[in-house]
């Protein structure tokens, strides 16, 4: 199967939203059993909605098709400590690029997706098969027995400001101003 060439930095960046890259370098990723998982650092600002790749090097349980197992990786959105039980990320663009050491056989995928509180992830079971990890020959596992992998997200939301304090449940009081003619104006 051909993948086309991906280069980090793939997805323009959208409007008032966020964003942000993880380099992730994953060791002997040989050594993992079926299920077993390692998760990136986590990305983003405080008080904010933050990410982090969560990265299966052989595969998700029960997943493994005809051709074998796969490493799958998954872009898991964190929402910030609040009372807000329901949230939602509208939009959210993500990628995920395994690289290989020929830029033409780096796999790249991506998607759009809602993230919120029932459905905190999304990625693919099937990046690349574990039979192409086996050697540094395959060029996905490099001489030192490390794997790279990286991801972006654009479109989470961007940091609250902590200069502006809003206070919605607050009881709201009346606003007056006086002109220098006619009658003041309440609101």
């Amino acid at each position: 199967q051909r993948h086309r060439p991906a280069r980090f930095g793939h997805l323009p960046p959208m409007g008032q939203t966020r964003s942000e890259k993880i380099v992730f370098k994953l060791k002997s990723p040989r050594k993992y059993s079926e299920g077993d998982f390692v998760y990136s650092r986590t990305m983003g600002p405080p008080r904010s909605f933050k990410w982090r790749l969560k990265v299966y090097p052989s595969g998700t349980l029960g997943t493994a098709s005809q051709n074998g197992k796969n490493l799958s990786a998954f872009v898991e959105v964190i929402s910030p400590p609040s009372d807000m039980p329901m949230w939602e990320c509208k939009s959210v663009r993500y990628l995920i690029l395994a690289i290989n050491r020929d830029e033409e056989n780096t796999i790249c995928k991506m998607d759009a997706f809602t993230f919120n509180a029932q459905k905190i992830d999304r990625g693919w079971h099937c990046i690349v098969p574990i039979s192409l990890l086996a050697d540094s020959f395959y060029g996905f596992v490099d001489e030192n027995d490390q794997m790279e992998i990286r991801a972006e997200v654009h479109g989470l939301p961007p940091a609250p400001n902590p200069l502006v304090s809003w206070d919605l449940t607050a009881e709201l009081k009346p606003l007056s101003f006086r002109l220098a003619s006619g009658p003041a104006l309440f609101f």
